[in-house]
């Protein structure tokens, strides 16, 4: 096994870690940590991140994981209609059961994702400086 198939296997870990806290959030609420020395919204953001980094390792091997605004577009314009269908559906409602995450802790996650990214963009720009020489 090579560099970048071993780094594949660990997104795919990493993939099934995010999946894994965000049903543990929802069964929970993203606020519970009764066992662990932090809340489920936490440890959701924790792998996250390690998702994020796994990401950016297989990038720096060549493999195109850019953020691309448009892709993401769609899919949360995707994502709104079929909200509003599965609401039509009766499956969907806005429940007070359900725990949003504090505004404090979202405002952290978007702080460290911005990081990351001008992170990213720094590096390709010295790339860019590098190659250029």
């Amino acid at each position: 096994m090579n560099r970048l198939e071993h780094l594949l296997i660990i997104l795919a870990e990493e993939c099934g870690e995010v999946i894994q806290d965000a049903a543990k959030s929802l069964r929970f609420g993203l606020h519970e940590g009764r066992d662990i020395d932090c809340t489920n919204g936490q440890r959701l953001r924790k792998e996250f991140n390690q998702l994020l980094a796994v990401a950016e390792m297989l990038e720096e091997e060549g493999v195109d994981l850019s953020f691309d605004y448009d892709i993401q577009e769609q899919k949360r314009d995707k994502v709104e209609e079929y909200l509003k269908y599965s609401k039509e559906c009766g499956t969907y409602s806005d429940i007070e059961g359900i725990q949003s995450i504090p505004e404090e802790d979202l405002e952290e996650f978007y702080i460290t994702l911005q990081a990351l990214i001008k992170k990213k963009d720094d590096r390709k720009r010295k790339q860019a400086i590098e190659e250029s020489k």
